[in-house]
């Protein structure tokens, strides 16, 4: 449960910060491009109010899916490489 609300809030930490990055540039008036509002069109298509906030749901939904994935595979490796390291005596 710890590990579990650990990764969740890591997920949302991490997406929160990549979505600021995502549309800083906007924010800015450097180009009129929106990332998360163009993966909400993928979803509903082009011209609908509402791609924002299903691009925004997408978006945060991977980011927390990708907490949950991404770090297993990496403690998993880490520990075969700890078991023959130690099992070989380096």
């Amino acid at each position: 449960m710890k590990t579990s609300l650990l990764l969740l809030s890591a997920g949302l930490a991490g997406t929160i910060a990549m979505t600021i990055f995502l549309l800083l540039p906007r924010w800015l008036g450097r180009v009129h491009v929106d990332v998360i509002q163009a993966g909400g069109f993928l979803v509903v298509g082009s011209g609908k109010p509402f791609a924002f906030p299903v691009g925004l749901a997408i978006h945060i939904a991977m980011g927390i899916g990708f907490a949950f994935v991404y770090p297993k595979k990496s403690f998993y490796r880490q520990e075969d490489r700890s078991y023959k390291i130690n099992r070989n005596g380096f």
